[in-house]
């Protein structure tokens, strides 16, 4: 009802009185009008500070036409209730990083999954992932089958790090949020082109082109990617069991060559019209395409015990992937002397859309070295999705700044998998072909109200209070399973306080929170995937469609410090946070030994878990520390995490194999105008963790160096030399399961890709 009587308001507003000429702007990340005002009130003098209300009132009218580049991250942080960390466009080109994984990696609490140097790496917050961890694309849920590698950094206005959730946002969200934000419009005039080459273990080359311009009242943005690659890798995987007396039965060696052809590309467009001096339109588009093609080779060695049913296994894999991703928005800012004035209107529809299709090859061969299985793969899946959001933003009262807003989403999934089989027999016959035809469809809706106000009860202290309900419904049907139907509603409270303790820069943040991990698609349809070698580590999957949200309760507590920036004291940051969260329901997999002799894993909510854990950056030139220092600035950050799972026994039954702690350390100096080189070094903890009573796993440390040197050949030209995963270190991991019937343990290494790249960037008007 509040939503409905606040939308009915800006549309009764009266024509606004025209303001001094400014370019609206219709901005996409949260509280940032907001933010600039408090920017603004930060470097006001004391004389300024005892200026009424109504002056305050007019200077936000003033503000929201400032756009504030440069030293965002930081000015977010200190103005900005909600806890906000900003990777600005500065920080994300400064490695000439290709994909956003890598730009992620050095951020603080951040760390990447997966072997580096390979892309298609997790991204968690606190260790976090598998759906702990949010990703967003200008503040909306990434569409289903969306790849952060399909997107390159300069395709990027700024990455935005929620540490709490915020009303305004789905409260999916228990590790926390990451807001990709594309460019807009609403740039100074600039073309630029980015050019280059890697050579290593994945070589490959790259290319793009940005073009920021105006037309009268129009302003665009276009960006263009592409790329190409190609990569080899060989792993090896040793399989040992042992029966319940302890006693070895048998020994596998499984040795693997995969090599990898991959292309695509990626057009970023955003056009803004301003209709007046209140109203815009706007209209963003993305779209992607990429193409695979790979070769993948096993071969098996058994030296005791039983024999698996294949030997040998040659695969052929093709795949192509596509996504299109629209967005209309308009806004009415609310200027004179309006009920309204200083607060906006903002409505926005959207539509995406996301196809793959897949064709894979395998021939198998037993034991002997005999052909057993030929098998043919076709498969493929779409997203169509709607989305929706009408949102009021507006200030109230003393201080008070309300917005509130609905917002809804809906998903439909198609999908198909054709499998032909023929397995030979002997005196060269052959048995008949065995034909599988599947379908499946998935309807996905979700529904969201929110409201938030943000006050500034004193001048020292401010205070968020905001709510949001969100409702997801699933409802599925196909050839291979009985329909099933599930739906889920979540109330999220939420508060955070900042307070200032000094006018130097400390300050003290809290916040609560209630946030949630919905169970996907996937975890809640029954259907059933056969693993080709069945195995306890390797086994069947199938859905479970009485699953329930996991819910969770936290609370973070921060202190931060900022170094005044001055010519002599350039800025600077340290701060110190920890948080916990108590989750309920928590989905775990469990996998059983079937009555067919099968083994088979669904996913079951087990119990409750801990989490908590520590976070602390640093980050300042060292003119701050030493003023007669070279040029440097040097950044450190570092992060420890620790869960526990009240149904799965210790020790290490930690959540999610969740990453026990992780460190970064990078420096940059400015040799001269023209000279710019750095370092960052990464490393990501490891260890051993559980998945169940009987299933537990060991991660190997994972840890990373790159290096680049900057040449600035004139002023908007630059060329830069990279080199990315320097150590090359090999990735390692070990899955192992005990019961009554024994043992069974798998470890499995695998190279990773040292790289050297070159990058050459342009700019001009």
């Amino acid at each position: 009802m509040a939503v409905t009587c606040l939308c009915a308001l800006a549309w009764a507003q009266d024509a606004p009185i025209p303001a001094p000429p400014t370019e609206p702007s219709d901005s996409r990340s949260e509280g940032e009008d907001r933010q600039r005002v408090r920017s603004d009130r930060e470097r006001d003098t004391q004389r300024e500070a005892q200026r009424p209300r109504q002056a305050d009132l007019q200077r936000v009218q003033r503000a929201d036409a400032i756009t504030v580049r440069g030293k965002r991250d930081v000015d977010d942080r200190q103005v900005n209730t909600a806890s906000k960390l900003v990777i600005t466009k500065e920080e994300m080109e400064k490695f000439g990083d290709t994909n956003i994984a890598d730009v992620l990696k050095r951020a603080p609490g951040v760390t990447v999954g997966g072997a580096a140097g390979r892309g298609g790496g997790e991204i968690r917050m606190r260790g976090l992932g598998r759906g702990y961890t949010q990703i967003m694309i200008n503040g909306e849920p990434a569409p289903p089958g969306f790849s952060l590698d399909t997107l390159a950094p300069d395709q990027l206005e700024r990455i935005e790090i929620f540490r709490t959730a915020t009303a305004q946002y789905s409260t999916q969200a228990v590790a926390g949020s990451i807001n990709i934000v594309l460019k807009d419009g609403d740039l100074p005039p600039e073309k630029a082109l980015r050019v280059g080459a890697r050579a290593g273990t994945r070589p490959g080359v790259f290319g793009g082109i940005n073009i920021n311009d105006k037309v009268g009242k129009l302003t665009y943005n276009l960006g263009l990617n592409a790329n190409k690659d190609k990569s080899s890798y060989q792993g090896l995987v040793v399989e040992q069991g042992s029966d319940a007396a302890g006693n070895a039965s048998f020994f596998r060696n499984n040795q693997q060559w995969n090599t990898g052809n991959n292309s695509g590309g990626a057009l970023n467009a955003r056009l803004r019209y301003a209709l007046n001096e209140a109203d815009a339109l706007s209209l963003d588009v993305f779209a992607r395409a990429s193409n695979y093609r790979g070769q993948f080779n096993e071969e098996s060695t058994t030296s005791l015990g039983f024999a698996p049913r294949f030997g040998a296994t040659d695969s052929a894999v093709e795949s192509a992937n596509s996504g299109q991703r629209l967005r209309l928005n308009w806004t009415r800012k609310f200027l004179g002397d309006s009920r309204l004035s200083g607060g906006k209107f903002e409505a926005r529809i959207g539509t995406n859309r996301n196809h793959r299709n897949s064709y894979g090859a395998l021939v198998g061969q037993n034991a002997a070295g005999a052909t057993s299985l030929y098998r043919q793969t076709n498969s493929g899946a779409t997203d169509n999705g709607t989305s929706g959001m009408l949102k009021l933003t507006a200030p109230i009262g003393d201080g008070h700044q309300l917005v509130t807003g609905i917002d809804a989403e809906r998903s439909l999934r198609s999908e198909f998998r054709n499998q032909d089989e023929q397995t030979p027999l002997p005196l060269n016959t052959v048995a008949p072909l065995v034909f599988a035809r599947e379908v499946f469809e998935a309807n996905v809706q979700r529904v969201a109200a929110f409201v938030q106000d943000e006050w500034d009860v004193t001048r020292d202290w401010s205070l968020y209070l905001g709510a949001r309900t969100e409702r997801i419904s699933t409802t599925s049907a196909g050839n291979s399973f009985v329909g099933v139907q599930s739906a889920n509603q979540v109330l999220s409270p939420i508060a955070q306080s900042l307070w200032k303790l000094t006018p130097n820069g400390d300050q003290v943040r809290l916040g609560l929170s209630r946030t949630f991990k919905a169970p996907s698609t996937s975890q809640l349809v029954p259907r059933r995937f056969t693993a080709v070698n069945n195995t306890a580590l390797s086994p069947d999957s199938i859905g479970n469609p009485s699953l329930k949200p996991e819910l969770a309760t936290g609370v973070d507590l921060a202190f931060e410090k900022f170094f005044r920036a001055s010519p002599a004291h350039p800025q600077g940051v340290f701060s110190v946070s920890t948080y916990v969260r108590r989750i309920q329901g928590v989905i775990f997999s469990q996998t059983t030994l079937q009555a067919d002799g099968r083994w088979l894993s669904m996913p079951t909510n087990v119990g409750n878990a801990l989490v908590r854990g520590l976070e602390v950056e640093f980050k300042t030139p060292l003119k701050n520390l030493w003023a007669d220092a070279p040029s440097v600035e040097i950044r450190a950050n570092a992060a420890v995490n620790r869960s526990t799972v009240d149904n799965i026994p210790g020790p290490n039954n930690r959540l999610a194999a969740q990453t026990p702690c992780s460190v970064n350390f990078g420096a940059d100096h400015r040799l001269s105008e023209q000279h710019v080189y750095g370092a960052s070094f990464s490393y990501s903890c490891g260890g051993p963790f559980r998945r169940s009573a009987t299933q537990s796993g060991i991660q190997n440390d994972k840890r990373e160096l790159d290096a680049y040197a900057l040449w600035r050949i004139k002023p908007g030209t630059n060329l830069r030399v990279v080199g990315a995963n320097l150590l090359a270190r090999t990735s390692s991991s070990t899955s192992s399961n005990v019961d009554v019937n024994g043992s069974f343990v798998s470890t499995n290494t695998a190279d990773t890709h040292r790289a050297l790249r070159v990058n050459f960037e342009t700019r001009f008007r």
